[in-house]
């Protein structure tokens, strides 16, 4: 062989071993961004739409049970970031002149776990009338794994505690 033929085979030859180790790096290096970052997103809406609510009435005058209310959620580690008049999300039966209502909308709550990246949203709706407040608590956590997201509207011991602190606050005035 001449000169010109051993730099082509020395040029050549071991080339495709390293092209294929790099490609193999690249591959692996890609797999592993793709597992630590997870790959499902989820959209979490501030509005929870009424899944499954939970309701429950109390004697007591639209502030105290609307402070009553904040009160629980700060002890459970939401902050009401929104309030607003549910009439702009939904008709309701209390959605005369007589009744005072209110939504509040609380942050999203973040919370890494074994399975993803978890939110938690709380929405409380308060209506009173007659000296009755209705307290409506709607949540929704969302799961983004890394291969989907799950979200589940059912949260019971989570909500009776919200109830439970909402009941001490107004010195136990619940009503049928």
């Amino acid at each position: 062989m001449g000169k010109f033929a051993e730099m082509r085979f020395n040029l050549f030859g071991p080339a495709p071993r390293a092209v294929i180790s790099g490609q193999i790096l690249a591959v692996l290096s890609c797999f592993l961004i793709f597992i630590s970052g997870g790959c499902a997103k989820a959209y979490i809406p501030r509005y929870l739409q009424s899944r499954n609510p939970y309701i429950r009435r109390f004697h007591a005058g639209f502030e105290p049970a609307r402070r009553a209310a904040i009160l629980a959620l700060a002890e459970e580690g939401w902050i009401v970031e929104e309030e607003s008049d549910p009439v702009v999300y939904e008709r309701h039966p209390f959605n005369d002149l007589d009744a005072r209502q209110s939504l509040l909308i609380s942050n999203d709550r973040e919370t890494w776990s074994l399975w993803g990246h978890r939110h938690a949203i709380a929405n409380v709706f308060l209506r009173h009338k007659n000296d009755v407040a209705e307290v409506e608590i709607r949540v929704i956590t969302v799961t983004e794994g890394w291969l989907k997201a799950r979200a589940r509207h059912r949260h019971d011991s989570l909500v009776e505690g919200l109830f439970k602190r909402i009941e001490q606050s107004l010195e136990g005035k619940s009503a049928p």
